[in-house]
């Protein structure tokens, strides 16, 4: 997940999606990597590939209100 944020920061999209996959099969029950994947989907403009991985960030962690926070992001990037 570090090296994944470290790339999303650098604009290297593609390695950092690549590096979320990993720590998701890894793990597929870390809402944080559920979390970045989304995030950088979002940062992409794949809004509706974003929310799926958000959803899944926020049914593992339901309390956390930066995944809310992205969430609106990709709700107000969809139009």
């Amino acid at each position: 997940i570090n090296l994944g944020s470290l790339e999303q920061g650098q604009n290297r999209m593609q390695e950092a999606l690549a590096n979320f996959d990993k720590a998701i099969r890894s793990n597929s029950k870390s809402s944080k990597a559920h979390f970045y994947k989304g995030s950088a989907l979002v940062d992409m403009g794949r809004f509706h590939d974003g929310l799926e991985s958000l959803n899944t960030a926020l049914y593992l962690a339901p309390n956390s209100p930066h995944i809310y926070n992205k969430m609106g992001e990709a709700y107000q990037g969809q139009g």
